[in-house]
């Protein structure tokens, strides 16, 4: 929920739009490391290990969140397998990103749920809204169908170990030349960057009017560069709520493992720190407008 003149506004739907401009290549690591998670989640390797943490740890109990409202706007919609998406205000093919970020973010929501029953956002009174993470690219059908191609092919061998073989054996093959042993330049690594939009919409959504709320984030090459930086900007953050006499700094808890939503979710300092690392979240009235920093 968001304040808009003192009334609470429900969130019925996110969606999280990457981009990235000037990167072309990855160091092949990351693909190798893509390639053993998705067979751990395909072959139920994963699903063991979270269940063997759920029995180490008996005390820590998840809470599902109610039932979604059958009022609520089914926003937004999250491309399908076969065809990609059209994202008519930024121009933008787009496509369901495979990394871990929906995942993250909806175990953000479920430890702060489970760990703060009482939170205003995602306390366990709080339906979770509809959640899409897509990758973005310029409206060139055909380049979108070659990576929706790479995908597949990267999806179906994941599954067995001999695929999975193939696929550790020759990542520039199965890529297209982005994973290379290389990695990118000293060029790209200077000149790179990304844009992600998110747009949340209200419970009151609806095709004439509605509520919706848009936050554009923005920096450097995202892999290499942005990562660390924003890595160094928590860990300032956790120091500076540490200090005795220091401002007051709003973190969700003072202890134990957690992820960084659910962590810095309700945390001022965090952006201000994250924008001093060259990583900027503004919120704007559409995007392409006048923006203000958050």
């Amino acid at each position: 929920t968001s304040g808009a003149e003192d009334e609470k506004v429900e969130c019925a739907g996110i969606e999280v739009i990457h981009t990235m401009h000037n990167v072309s290549s990855a160091n092949a690591t990351t693909f190798h490391a893509a390639v053993d998670g998705f067979y751990a989640a395909a072959s139920g390797e994963l699903a063991a290990s979270r269940k063997k943490v759920k029995q180490n740890y008996p005390e820590f109990k998840e809470t599902a969140p109610p039932t979604r409202p059958d009022d609520w706007p089914k926003v937004p919609e999250t491309p399908g397998a076969i065809m990609p998406g059209y994202n008519e205000e930024l121009g933008l093919r787009t496509m369901k990103f495979v990394g871990a970020d929906a995942s993250a973010i909806r175990s953000s929501w479920r430890y702060l749920r489970s760990r703060v029953p009482d939170h205003s956002r995602k306390g366990t009174h709080i339906p979770e809204p509809r959640l899409s993470v897509l990758i973005g690219m310029d409206g060139n059908t055909s380049a979108a169908f070659k990576v929706m191609a790479y995908g597949a092919t990267f999806s179906t061998l994941a599954r067995w170990q001999w695929g999975c073989n193939l696929l550790h054996s020759n990542p520039e093959a199965f890529t297209g030349g982005v994973f290379t042993s290389k990695g990118p330049t000293e060029e790209e690594l200077e000149q790179g960057g990304f844009t992600t939009y998110v747009t949340a919409y209200g419970a009151k959504q609806s095709e004439n009017s509605g509520q919706v709320a848009h936050v554009k984030v923005s920096g450097p090459e995202p892999g290499y560069v942005a990562t660390p930086r924003l890595i160094v900007a928590l860990a300032l953050t956790i120091l500076d709520a540490g200090k005795e006499g220091g401002e007051q700094i709003n973190l969700s808890f003072d202890r134990g493992v957690t992820l960084p939503g659910a962590l810095f979710g309700d945390c001022d300092k965090v952006f201000d720190n994250m924008r001093k690392e060259g990583v900027a979240f503004d919120v704007v009235d559409k995007f392409g407008s006048e923006h203000s920093p958050v």
